[in-house]
């Protein structure tokens, strides 16, 4: 008994599709590679950010063995608390930025758009530099309210902070650093609306 023609021509119309829906999948606007490619070493090789799906990143991807930052973050133009302020996303036509340890990043992506926009879980980040509940991953109030405040954090604390800092570089892009951080020093006296 063999496969019938209906049988292989059923087969072979259900592997195109499969086929059809991995490629769509991985090099999707909505950056779906990591849900369809199981495979941790396939899934990091996927050459495309959210923000611009068919663009090869700018960034280095958190699998690189090289962790230097792709952007030269003292070369970044400054920003004050107060701009910051206006990317929190209530405002229509301002991107949605926020801080971590003296670093303004775009997050108007669409990602960064499911995480940080109005209505979303951590919109509270937005507009602001809210490094201690970051670096610790806690949304408790006692630690957002303590900003960038990381005086006390201990050894694995701050090896938790850099790691979180350079996986937000891998995510979304630098643009600015903040007056008063480690980076405004030599940072380029100028001002990003």
């Amino acid at each position: 008994m063999g496969i019938t023609p209906n049988t292989r021509r059923s087969l072979l119309l259900s592997s195109c599709f499969f086929l059809a829906l991995a490629i769509t999948a991985y090099f999707s606007p909505d950056h779906l590679c990591p849900y369809f490619v199981h495979i941790p070493w396939l899934a990091s090789t996927c050459p495309y950010n959210d923000a611009t799906p068919f663009v090869a990143t700018w960034g280095i991807h958190s699998s690189s063995k090289s962790k230097k930052p792709a952007a030269d973050l003292m070369s970044l133009p400054t920003m004050t608390v107060a701009d910051l302020k206006k990317h929190d996303g209530t405002s229509d036509g301002v991107p949605l930025m926020l801080a971590i340890d003296g670093i303004v990043l775009d997050v108007d992506t669409s990602e960064g758009r499911r995480f940080y926009a109005v209505g979303q879980s951590y919109h509270l980040f937005a507009g602001g530099d809210y490094t201690r509940a970051l670096a610790l991953g806690s949304l408790d109030e006692a630690d957002v309210a303590r900003g960038d405040d990381v005086s006390g954090f201990d050894a694995s604390q701050r090896k938790a902070l850099t790691d979180r800092v350079q996986f937000y570089l891998d995510k979304y892009k630098p643009v600015a650093v903040l007056v008063g951080s480690n980076y405004a020093a030599a940072a380029v006296p100028q001002k990003i609306q």
